[in-house]
């Protein structure tokens, strides 16, 4: 497969392409759609709670702001396809968005892994081969990849549709719960302490549990998806003031701090 990478205001691509070291595995979410497809590599996927073992041939979805980590025991071999791209991009053909049903129709960290034994005959693995054709430049690569990007998209959701055991194949205890609390929760105040009174843990419990499910701590967690949230409001047009307030945070300083922190920029930079 050729390494390609490509990108415009509503789609990015890479493929085949190594990951960096370690380090840079750290726990994160986007504001937009993202397939991933693995062609190589040993390790687990971790999103909201659950663990994905690496299988050549899976394809793993996620949806805006659902966090994930991936844990490579060689990044040497680590190889893939991934492509991030805003739901807006369908809206032509799909204005109801019902294609996104297999990002979208599913509780936060289940139902995100497609094996290769449900997604062989689907003609899925010839669509990921042709997005990866080289073009004569970026334009072009990105309009071939959208053309392809549909009928996987649609294959999708049929095998959703069907009810294939694409389920999460490991779950960390004491996990699910609490993330879907603080996701329900997330533009009202939480802490540490009303966590740990909620679910009956102490301190220690709590933060344990939550490395393990997510690889970082509660409150690093709530950040990270009041940041993407605050990120998605300020794309659909409101002031970098109004997306702090209303993703949760409670005053505007400790938003551009933590905004400049994760993403690089300050909010007014803002940009996908």
């Amino acid at each position: 497969m050729n390494n390609i990478s490509c990108h415009n205001g509503l789609l990015s691509f890479h493929c085949a392409t190594n990951y960096p070291p370690l380090p840079q595995h750290s726990i994160h979410a986007h504001d937009r759609c993202e397939l991933f497809y693995l062609i190589k590599g040993d390790g687990y996927y971790i999103t909201e709670g659950s663990s994905y073992a690496f299988e050549p041939g899976k394809i793993l979805l996620m949806r805006p702001g659902e966090t994930h980590r991936a844990v490579c025991f060689d990044t040497s071999e680590y190889q893939r396809i991934s492509i991030h791209f805003d739901p807006a991009i369908l809206d032509l053909v799909d204005p109801q968005r019902q294609i996104l049903r297999t990002f979208y129709n599913r509780p936060l960290g289940i139902n995100n892994a497609y094996k290769r034994s449900v997604l062989l005959g689907t003609g899925i693995y010839d669509y990921l081969e042709k997005m990866c054709q080289p073009c004569e430049d970026n334009d072009a690569q990105c309009a071939q990849i959208c053309c392809y990007l549909l009928p996987v998209l649609t294959e999708l959701a049929r095998i959703f549709d069907a009810g294939f055991d694409v389920s999460r194949e490991a779950a960390f205890p004491a996990s699910h719960d609490i993330l879907e609390y603080i996701n329900h929760n997330i533009a009202t105040p939480l802490s540490v302490d009303l966590l740990c009174e909620k679910f009956y843990l102490t301190r220690t419990q709590l933060f344990r549990n939550f490395k393990k499910a997510t690889g970082v701590n509660p409150w690093e967690y709530i950040t990270l998806k009041r940041l993407t949230l605050a990120r998605s409001y300020m794309n659909d047009g409101m002031t970098a003031s109004e997306a702090a307030i209303t993703s949760g945070f409670g005053d505007y300083s400790s938003f551009y701090r933590a905004y400049i922190k994760n993403f690089g920029c300050s909010p007014s930079g803002n940009n996908r």
